[in-house]
């Protein structure tokens, strides 16, 4: 059984733009769904996709309770027609296994009627989504049609995510070789993405 550990939850702010982008961005670039796009491409497009759910949707960040800069995940979930979505969580590495996943998810009660849905999907979301009884959904995140008539957080969310030079050169030396995904040393393992307890 793991521990809990005391944390303080919070709203995301500005300061806490830069973080949430990387750490989402970088974390999800593992998953089966953007393993094999070029970095280029997923950076570039991915960005677009996650600036506007963190305007539209919610995002709490997991900090220090005596330091709110100390940051160790968020999660960033909203409801749709009363179903909970969850788009993303992330623990840093560190503090992974101390319940920080479990405090942020229990912010977004789930009903016992409703269905409930997830949109970023890789190892670890697999394991949560039979935990939590997730459906699988990746076009609640994708579709505009879904961000229509939202609130907006008001965030500048220019903040650039720099493909790391090593995503890059691995992409290169997969196709530039003919290999295989299977033969592949695989990126997004459980513990990359989304963060379980």
């Amino acid at each position: 059984m793991s521990q809990t550990m005391p944390i303080r939850i919070r709203a995301i702010t500005q300061l806490d733009v830069p973080f949430v982008m990387n750490a989402w961005l970088k974390s999800f670039k593992g998953a089966f769904f953007a393993k094999d796009i070029h970095p280029k491409t997923y950076f570039g497009n991915h960005h677009l996709v996650l600036q506007d759910l963190l305007q539209s949707c919610t995002t709490l960040v997991a900090c220090s309770e005596s330091d709110p800069t100390e940051i160790y995940g968020f999660i960033t979930a909203e409801y749709q027609d009363g179903a909970l979505v969850l788009h993303y969580i992330y623990v840093k590495h560190t503090f992974r296994n101390l319940g920080i996943a479990g405090q942020l998810l229990a912010q977004f009660p789930v009903s016992a009627a409703g269905v409930s849905f997830y949109t970023h999907h890789n190892a670890v979301a697999h394991k949560q989504a039979a935990a939590y009884h997730l459906l699988y959904n990746p076009y609640l995140a994708f579709l505009p049609k879904y961000r229509a008539n939202k609130p907006s957080n008001y965030l500048d969310l220019n903040t650039k995510v720099k493909e790391s030079e090593n995503d890059e050169s691995e992409f290169k030396q997969h196709h530039i070789r003919g290999s295989t995904p299977g033969k592949r040393r695989t990126q997004g393992s459980a513990g990359e993405g989304e963060a379980a307890d």
